[in-house]
């Protein structure tokens, strides 16, 4: 009888622990699914990368005169280094935070910053406190912003913009609606591999440099390099 008892002692026991062993399994199982799911929202932002001919129209409205380019235009660049030979960039029509449509080729003549941002980018926040201080530091200079996306990664329209501006101090400096339209690795697309990410165009009109992120040392440098020039 103790026999019997002590062997009734032993399977329940077994049976517990293999119960305690399923149980532990099946919560780390949960608890990976869970991370997988997490790391999955987080990980880098990916843009859709769309290739739509050799000029980039997202303007608003009737518009009545056809978007044209240099013949031979190219807006690609590796980062930090000068094309070789110097070409063009491609223009593109984008609405401005007036609701109004703004060229590229508007501004052929002046030396260009291109600051492609986010709004729930934090460092293109921090660079946005700098971008009037930046257009207004030579009449033969200008800053466009191109904001891809708003605070929850929606395309960005009017309203977005006049939030931009209102957050940053921002009075003239033209910040422009765009989209994943703009992005990607061809002539006419503009590689943008992080945010924010600057292309410089210089007073002849022509591509010069590609900086991602932000240095503010760095981009004022260059900035009265291009200038001066």
């Amino acid at each position: 009888m103790v026999k019997e008892i002590e062997k009734l002692a032993f399977l329940a026991l077994w049976l517990l622990a293999a119960y305690l062993i399923f149980c532990v399994t099946g919560c780390l199982s949960e608890e990976e699914a869970v991370n997988e799911e997490h790391d999955s929202t987080d990980s880098a932002h990916v843009f859709d990368y769309t290739h739509i001919g050799q000029n980039i129209d997202i303007s608003q409205g009737e518009v009545s005169t056809p978007l044209q380019s240099y013949e031979g235009c190219s807006n690609k660049i590796e980062v930090w280094k000068e094309p070789d030979p110097l070409t063009h960039p491609c223009n593109f029509r984008l609405v401005d935070q007036h609701g109004n449509n703004v060229e590229l080729y508007d501004f052929e003549g002046s030396v260009i910053m291109l600051d492609f941002s986010t709004m729930w980018c934090y460092w293109c926040n921090v660079a946005a406190a700098h971008t009037q201080e930046f257009h207004d530091s030579s009449e033969s200079f200008s800053v466009l912003t191109i904001l891809l996306e708003d605070s929850t990664s929606d395309e960005v329209d009017v309203a977005d913009l006049q939030a931009w501006i209102s957050s940053h101090g921002i009075s003239s400096a033209p910040v422009l609606a765009g989209n994943s339209d703009l992005i990607g690795t061809d002539i006419d697309e503009w590689n943008v591999t992080g945010l924010p990410t600057f292309f410089f165009i210089d007073k002849n009109f022509y591509v010069r440099k590609l900086f991602p992120g932000w240095n503010q040392e760095t981009i004022t440098s260059y900035i009265s390099e291009l200038i001066t020039e």
